[in-house]
C-alpha cells in the first residue's frame, strides 16, 4: 500500500543504452541527487560521468522511494534497451522498528 505522504505522480525514470544513461528525477535537494547519481552509476558499471540528469517537475517523494524507483528503472532499462519509468511509492510499514538488547543465552526471562 502506498504511503500517505508519497506526491501523486511521483516518479524516476531511466533511458539507458551504448554505455550512458539518462535519469528523470523529481527535483530534490543536490546532496540526494548526487547520491542516487553514484549508486546507479556503480550499479550499471558506468563511470558518473556517463549519467545525465533531468528534473521532472512535482514534489519529491520520500528519499528512499526515489532512490528505490531510480535503481528500479536504471536495471530494467538496462535489460530491456528503452526507456523505463517506476513509480515512487514505497509500502507502508506495519509499525515501528523498535531494537532491544540481545539476551544472553541461557539468561532468565
Amino acid at each position: 500500500m502506498p504511503r500517505a505522504d508519497a506526491p501523486a505522480g511521483a516518479q524516476a525514470i531511466a533511458w539507458c543504452a551504448e554505455g550512458h544513461a539518462s535519469l528523470w528525477l523529481p527535483r530534490c535537494a543536490a546532496e540526494l541527487q548526487a547520491m542516487i547519481v553514484g549508486d546507479i552509476a556503480a550499479l550499471l558499471q558506468l563511470p558518473v560521468s556517463a549519467l545525465r540528469v533531468l528534473a521532472l517537475e512535482g514534489a519529491a517523494p520520500h528519499p528512499l522511494d526515489l532512490m528505490d524507483a531510480a535503481a528500479d528503472a536504471a536495471l530494467l532499462s538496462q535489460a530491456v534497451g528503452r526507456p523505463v519509468s517506476v513509480a515512487c511509492e514505497g509500502e507502508q510499514l506495519p509499525g515501528e522498528l523498535v531494537l532491544r538488547p540481545a539476551r544472553a543465552s541461557g539468561a532468565e526471562t
